[in-house]
């Protein structure tokens, strides 16, 4: 695991006024174009974290626009194989291996189990030992939104409906 990027993360409880949730998701285009916003969004991101010939499909391996979507990650050098699961939206982005996690659903809890952690840690005014959000001056605020993402992102992976 690594990094997650995204030290500004909102209240997934209160969308009113996020970008996205004055667009009608349910209108094709709409989400066409959300799709693609957060698909530049974790190209960057993989970039940033030094994975630069990393390639991820038009459309994520699962997503709940405007909330999240889970990416399949593959290199320049396999592209038939996905190595890592990304998320990305209305959460920090962040991957992991698929020696953890071989698919999106068990990349989700991956996530969740982390972001736990490290909300914990948080919490307590203490850096992770494995992965550092923001540059942990806001540690105080970003744990209890980090908690919230982490328990909402378990609620999803445990909910079989999601996943059929």
């Amino acid at each position: 695991m690594t990094e997650p990027n995204d030290p500004s993360i909102e209240n997934p409880s209160d969308h009113s006024d996020h970008p996205d949730a004055m667009d009608d998701l349910d209108d094709p285009e709409v989400e066409a174009r959300w799709l693609h916003e957060r698909r530049e969004e974790i190209l960057a991101y993989l970039h940033g974290e030094g994975l630069q010939d990393a390639r991820v499909g038009e459309e994520p391996a699962w997503w709940v626009a405007p909330y999240v979507a889970i990416w399949g990650v593959v290199s320049s050098q396999d592209p038939d194989t996905v190595t890592r699961w990304a998320i990305c939206g209305d959460v920090p982005g962040d991957h992991v291996s698929v020696d953890r996690a071989a698919d999106p659903r068990e990349a989700m809890r991956a996530f969740a189990t982390l972001w736990a952690e490290a909300a914990t840690y948080m919490a307590r005014g203490e850096r992770h030992p494995t992965f550092m959000i923001g540059d942990g001056s806001q540690h105080a605020e970003l744990a209890p939104m980090l908690a919230s993402r982490a328990e909402l992102l378990q609620e999803w992976a445990d909910d079989s409906e999601l996943w059929d």
